[in-house]
């Protein structure tokens, strides 16, 4: 970490900034880095949610709207609320749904 008085090059433009608005900058940069994990992990957390099918037969598990979902029947199929429930039960995600 820079001190306020160390001077930081920007990684866009290149050029060397010095003092205060060196550590703006660096502050803007750390921001930008943690709001795009942010919208990742809630991404994560969209995909994560159900409801999910699997066959008991088989070891995979679908969205329902993923076509592979449309052959399962109603005597074999078993349904997760989350990835996270149908993976601790032993399934893989699909994919072609991405499950």
């Amino acid at each position: 970490m820079t001190g306020l008085s160390d001077p930081v090059v920007c990684r866009t433009c290149g050029e060397t900034l010095h003092g205060p608005t060196a550590k703006l900058r660096e502050k803007e940069s750390e921001v930008e880095r943690l709001r795009s994990r942010v919208w990742a992990f809630e991404a994560d957390l969209e995909h994560a949610q159900g409801p999910f099918m699997a066959s008991r037969r088989r070891n995979r598990f679908h969205r329902r709207d993923c076509p592979w979902a449309g052959y399962l029947n109603d005597f074999n199929s078993i349904e997760f609320s989350t990835r996270l429930e149908a993976i601790e039960s032993g399934y893989r995600p699909c994919g072609t749904c991405k499950s």
